[in-house]
């Protein structure tokens, strides 16, 4: 049997990485490029821990509050459930905190 009838088709990743060793021929370019995008993640990862403490900074104003006074007209004061976001704050932080949670396993 010829070394030809062994070789096979090359799959669908093996040509894709072809294509980008020809489209980046500089292994520093494509090593800075990976690397831009792990920094990019972990500066997304920093935003979304600011981001939750935020939230959950506004949240504990929310709980030491009965609502917004003023609001109302009448005098009285407005629930923080009156208010679209807040109550979709509570969800997110609700979920936020789910995933925060390692699982048990039993």
């Amino acid at each position: 049997m010829s070394d030809d009838a062994n070789k096979r088709a090359p799959t669908e990743a093996q040509e894709t990485q072809a294509a980008v060793m020809t489209d980046w021929p500089d292994r520093d370019e494509r090593y800075h490029a990976v690397l831009s995008l792990v920094q990019g993640r972990d500066d997304t990862q920093t935003e979304n821990a600011r981001l939750r403490e935020l939230l959950r900074d506004i949240d504990a104003i929310r709980q030491d509050s009965e609502g917004v006074a003023g609001f109302h007209l009448n005098g009285d004061v407005a629930d923080w459930d009156e208010f679209d976001a807040f109550v979709l704050l509570q969800a997110v932080l609700h979920e936020a905190a789910a995933l925060d949670t390692p699982e048990e396993t039993t």
